[in-house]
């Protein structure tokens, strides 16, 4: 199994996990592999939601900012444009059990950085644009074990 492959794996099974446990949708859908976006449901209110997913290995409480690549916003946003489906941006940090969640409408005009990455897929060190997501403006849930559930920080 290649990189691509094993992290839409994992990426599945973690948010198949947290919507186990908070029915933060009533509906996900995986969307076809190496699609733009991962998986499309529906909120608790009824919404249409589109959601990429993202794994990282960094804490959430080393920065303030959070990449996204800027042709999946891009995405996330043209879809919201058309047809009205909620842009999520959900990120898994070390392992399901720190998960932080962006509706992308509440950030207009993300900042444009360049940064130099190490693809582990291509496993090559590239330079590329990112999009900044303040994450004073995500949802953060951290898993408590002995309660066996998901409780939001902020």
């Amino acid at each position: 199994m290649d990189f691509y492959s094993m992290m839409e794996e994992i990426n599945a099974k973690y948010i198949k996990n947290f919507n186990d446990k908070t029915n933060f949708f009533k509906e996900i859908t995986q969307n076809k592999q190496y699609s733009t976006i991962d998986f499309s449901g529906i909120d608790k209110k009824d919404r249409k939601c589109n959601i990429e997913l993202k794994i990282r290995t960094n804490d959430i409480f080393k920065f303030d900012e959070i990449f996204i690549e800027e042709r999946k916003y891009n995405e996330l946003m043209k879809q919201y444009n058309e047809s009205g489906i909620i842009p999520l941006y959900i990120n898994f940090f070390q392992d399901d059990k720190h998960i932080s969640i962006w509706n992308l409408l509440s950030i207009s005009n993300p900042e444009k950085t360049q940064v130099v990455i190490l693809d582990k897929g291509d496993n090559q060190t590239k330079l590329v644009t990112r999009l900044l997501l303040p994450t004073r403006y995500c949802s953060y849930f951290e898993f408590n074990t002995s309660q066996n559930k998901y409780i939001r920080k902020w």
